[in-house]
Formats: C-alpha cells, sequence, structure tokens
C-alpha cells in the first residue's frame, strides 16, 4: 500500500511537473505578444509538503518578472495534514509565486491566521456540486462570505453548466471559471483592452501620477512595523513602517529619497509619492493582498532582476 502511494505521489508530482513547464513556455509567448497575462497553475499539496526536487527545479528557472503574473493553485490537501504541513507547503509555494489560491474551505480550522496570510485567495470545484440543493447553495454562499470576511479571493472552478455558473455568481464569488463562463461581448476585443488579474507591476515611464499619494484602500498599521528599504543600486536601509495599506505605505527612513523615486519595500516594488517630516510615503506599483502585504514587507528581495528593472526606469 505505501508503495502504491509512493508511486501515486510520483505520478502527480511529474504531471505538476510538465504542466509547470507547458505553462511558463506558455507564459513566455503570452507575454512577447501582448506584454501582460495571467495563468492559474494548479499544483497537488504533496509536491509543495515533500518538496520535489524537480518540480522546484523548474519553479527556479521562472524569471523573476514573471512571479506577478503567475498564480499557483493548491489542491489535494489530504485530511491528515497538520497545520504545521500546511504552512510548509504554503511557504514552499509563496518561494515560487506571490498569489497563492487553495482548495480548502475558508471554515478549515487548520487555515489559522499565519496560513491565511500566506495565500492570495480559496478555490472549489463545482464539477460533482448538485447547484439546485439548498444546503449546496448555502454552502456556496457562506464559502464566499469568509473569503470576504478574511481578505480572501473567493474562486470557483468547474462550471460547466449556466446553472452552477449563475449559483456562484449570486453567491457573491470574486472570480468562477469553466465551460459554461463566457465574455458576453459580441465581439472580441483587442488584445490591448485586456488587462491582467493582478495589474502592472512596473509602470511605463512618464506615467507618474502625482495624485497617487492618496489611497484609495483602508490603512491598518502592521503587527511587525520593521521593514527593508533597497534601493535600485542595492543600498539597504532599516525602516519602520507605521500604517500600510494594500496600494501604500508611510516609510520612517533617514534616507533622502525624493519624490518620484522607485525603489524596494521588504520585496514589493514601490514609488515615493509624497515626502514626510521622518521619512516618506510610497505607492506599491502593484496593489498587493492585505493577507500578504505583511509577510512582503518584512522579507526583503532577493537577486538583482528587480532592481535592473527599477534602474531602467529611472534613468
Amino acid at each position: 500500500m505505501c508503495r502504491e502511494l509512493d508511486d501515486l505521489i510520483d505520478a502527480l508530482a511529474n504531471f505538476d511537473c510538465v504542466l509547470f513547464a507547458k505553462s511558463i513556455e506558455g507564459l513566455h509567448n503570452a507575454l512577447s505578444d501582448i506584454k501582460q497575462a495571467t495563468i492559474i497553475v494548479p499544483v497537488h499539496f504533496q509536491t509543495l509538503a515533500l518538496r520535489q526536487p524537480e518540480f522546484l527545479e523548474i519553479a527556479a528557472t521562472l524569471p523573476l518578472p514573471y512571479r506577478r503574473f503567475v498564480l499557483l493553485d493548491l489542491l489535494g490537501v489530504p485530511t491528515a495534514a497538520t497545520n504545521r504541513d500546511l504552512l510548509a507547503a504554503l511557504v514552499t509555494g509563496r518561494s515560487i509565486s506571490d498569489r497563492i489560491v487553495l482548495q480548502m474551505s475558508p471554515a478549515d480550522r487548520r487555515l489559522d491566521d499565519a496560513a491565511r496570510r500566506l495565500i492570495w485567495g480559496a478555490s472549489t470545484t463545482l464539477s460533482d456540486l448538485d447547484h439546485e440543493d439548498p444546503l449546496v447553495a448555502g454552502e456556496l454562499k457562506r464559502f464566499a462570505q469568509l473569503c470576504a470576511e478574511h481578505g480572501l479571493t473567493s474562486v470557483a472552478y468547474g462550471a460547466n453548466t449556466i446553472g452552477k455558473a449563475i449559483a456562484v455568481v449570486e453567491a457573491d464569488f470574486d472570480y468562477v471559471g469553466g465551460t459554461a463562463v463566457a465574455s458576453t461581448n459580441a465581439a472580441p476585443r483587442s488584445h490591448a483592452r485586456f488587462t491582467p488579474l493582478f495589474g502592472d507591476v512596473l509602470p511605463k515611464p512618464g506615467s507618474f501620477d502625482r495624485t497617487a499619494g492618496v489611497r484609495d484602500h483602508a490603512r491598518f498599521a502592521p503587527l511587525d512595523p520593521n521593514s527593508t528599504v533597497t534601493l535600485p543600486n542595492g543600498e539597504r536601509h532599516a525602516c519602520r513602517i507605521p500604517n500600510v495599506s494594500a496600494s501604500g505605505a508611510v516609510v520612517l527612513c533617514a534616507i533622502e529619497a525624493k519624490v518620484g523615486d522607485y525603489l524596494v519595500v521588504g520585496s514589493i516594488p514601490a514609488q515615493v509619492v509624497r515626502l514626510t517630516d521622518r521619512g516618506f510615503a510610497v505607492r506599491f506599483l502593484e496593489v498587493q493582498q492585505r493577507s500578504a502585504v505583511e509577510i512582503a514587507l518584512l522579507t526583503p528581495i532577493e537577486g538583482d532582476k528587480l532592481l535592473q528593472s527599477l534602474r531602467l526606469l529611472t534613468t
């Protein structure tokens, strides 16, 4: 029995490797054509939990600028997995992608605050559900409500009938996918009209808007205000973050920043929009998920690829 289980885990890992490799190839081709895309890649829990070396080797080939376009959909969490097992898998996933969707009920007790900070959303599949059952409809509604309460994006897959698509829309899910879902436009739109799920991280030079100092998202005080500012030249400076939102932060730091400067706060690329008495305010170049922004502020960037992109913007 153990041998059969090991063979199954290896087979799923091999499937994940092939799918991930093909996804990176497809993403590269898409970005070459339209410069922006979003791709959701399913990966089995055991592949990340066991840190399958082949999968991690493929993940290491993912260019850093592509991370913002890749969303990992973590599925198949076994009932025997503990909270510690779940956290370990999520940490591995976050080393690959900035966005993780977890196929698990947000009511699952293993999904505590620490785990929720590591994920972007929670997903469920509709394939085997009877959407006309009042109990199922109630569960879908509760699923979406719990996601909203915890600041998570709710995702539903497998809408293979119009009835199922309508059911999850009425349950207030954020995203729904399946063969029954199609564009309501009479004609296809130009590629230039489409925008990626997470938006552009790096704006084009000259697109700086000085009104961006006004944040549209609710501010809050992070549990740990300590962070790091990394300048495009690689210099790092300790800083403190008294308040942050999904779109920006106030940074207390003894560096001579100017309005319009690009830098990285923790691992989040940002631009200075206002100077303060003891520091400056920044807007993030990508709107962050509140459940993950504190982790990103505490995690300094690794490597030089992002800094190279910021240096290009300052020239």
